[in-house]
């Protein structure tokens, strides 16, 4: 065989054997894609019940909120995270549960929490003072992990609602939302060790439930937005409206009792109308109770600076402790009857039971205008003026002035603030 003959047919054969390779790898190849198909079918299908799973979820909480499963919001985002065994939550497991009770020890716990955490804010409003909340609760067996104390009224009131979403459960959810208005959220910080990993403290070996701050505070934002759209879907616009202006009156009322308790009325109201009325499905700008809560909002946007510096004033009062009633003097009576009449009238400005005016000096001290001629401008005498705000006794240290045409009046002595006092 020649030469040349033997390379042409060594080409053909190695020809052949290329192509029965290429098609054995085009058939394995398309093995492989019905394997990739098959796994993809599988993968999907795995995904489908996953996906079916949770809005099967969806669907049976919305069927115990008394919601059509097609207008039903989004659950699969929330986490329900103390539906675990009560062995797991130890002594606290009553107290992050809410029955509906209000009578309940377990109620009373979640609203001594909620109270101690607003009482503690309301003084430093208006403030650079940031209230750090440093109190937890430890759980578990080894007591290491660390829940702070607002969860147990957010989370078991937002749960309770949820569960059996009536009116009365949505009053109690609506305290939730304090906690995410911009006072509560520029005040409320929480004292951590190390905030990204979750460590409360490290000394002691606590850990949040939660793998850092940021994670807590996504799942109780998404377990909360899930209550307010049930809210909007079950709760009446119009009953929503009437508490909204009930809790906008409230505000004001602590500024007539000095209450604590009704002073966040305000922040809840605004809460309300921003997040729940004005996106609810029944809202309409002309509709009798949005205007009545509008009418409120405007009252307080009127003469917002005013009656927030007095509602502050008013409720930090509450919260401070009482001094001792300052000793007086003698005064002569042209002094005390003048001096009565003036701080008796500034009380009743001020929306205080005016009791006495206690004269902290005998006689008055001349003041005169600083340049030439050096004209005589006041007299002034220091007093402590004692009223009644509600069932509690108060003092204002104030200056009692005398013009030179013997005009009396009453002002706060400088840096002076109204304070209780253990009235004797």
């Amino acid at each position: 065989m020649k030469k040349s003959q033997l390379i042409v047919k060594t080409l053909v054969v190695s020809m052949l054997l290329l192509g029965g390779a290429v098609n054995a790898n085009a058939q394995l190849g398309g093995l492989k894609g019905l394997a990739g198909k098959a796994k993809k079918a599988a993968k999907d299908k795995v995904e489908q019940k996953i996906d079916d799973t949770k809005n099967q979820a969806v669907n049976n909480a919305a069927d115990a909120a008394g919601i059509p499963t097609g207008d039903a919001p989004d659950a699969s985002n929330v986490v329900w995270r103390w539906n675990g065994k009560e062995a797991d939550w130890g002594e606290w497991a009553p107290n992050l549960t809410f029955n509906g009770d209000r009578k309940s020890d377990a109620y009373k716990m979640q609203v001594a929490a909620h109270m101690k955490i607003f009482k503690e804010i309301f003084p430093n409003l208006g403030t650079t003072t940031a209230f750090g909340l440093t109190d937890y609760v430890t759980i578990g067996a080894d007591k290491k992990i660390a829940v702070p104390i607002d969860e147990l009224p957010r989370y078991a009131w937002t749960k309770a609602f949820v569960d059996n979403p009536t009116l009365d459960n949505f009053k109690v959810f609506a305290m939730v939302l304090l906690y995410d208005t911009p006072t509560y959220m520029i005040y409320l910080q929480y004292m951590m060790a190390d905030k990204t990993k979750g460590v409360v403290n490290a000394n002691k070996g606590w850990m949040l439930p939660w793998a850092s701050e940021s994670d807590m505070i996504t799942e109780r934002r998404n377990r909360e937005d899930y209550a307010i759209e049930i809210a909007k879907k079950k709760i009446a616009l119009k009953d929503i409206c009437e508490y909204a202006v009930m809790q906008y009156q409230n505000a004001e009322a602590a500024i007539q009792q000095g209450s604590v308790s009704l002073a966040h009325g305000y922040f809840l109201a605004e809460a309300l109308k921003d997040r729940i009325i004005a996106d609810h499905p029944q809202y309409s700008a002309t509709d009798e109770n949005v205007r009545k809560v509008e009418l409120e909002a405007a009252k307080w946007a009127q003469n917002n600076n005013a009656m927030y510096v007095k509602m502050v004033e008013v409720c930090g009062v509450a919260n401070m402790k009482p001094v001792d009633m300052p000793s007086g003097v003698n005064v002569s009576a042209d002094i005390k009857t003048n001096g009565d009449a003036a701080a008796k009238k500034w009380a009743q400005t001020a929306n205080l039971e005016y009791v006495k005016t206690i004269y902290l000096e005998s006689s008055w001290h001349t003041f005169k205008n600083p340049k030439y001629p050096y004209n005589i401008t006041h007299y002034s005498v220091p007093v402590a003026v004692i009223c009644k705000q509600g069932d509690k006794y108060v003092m204002q240290k104030m200056d009692l002035q005398k013009t030179v045409k013997g005009q009396y009046g009453v002002v706060q002595a400088l840096g002076a603030k109204l304070q209780p006092v253990n009235y004797k």
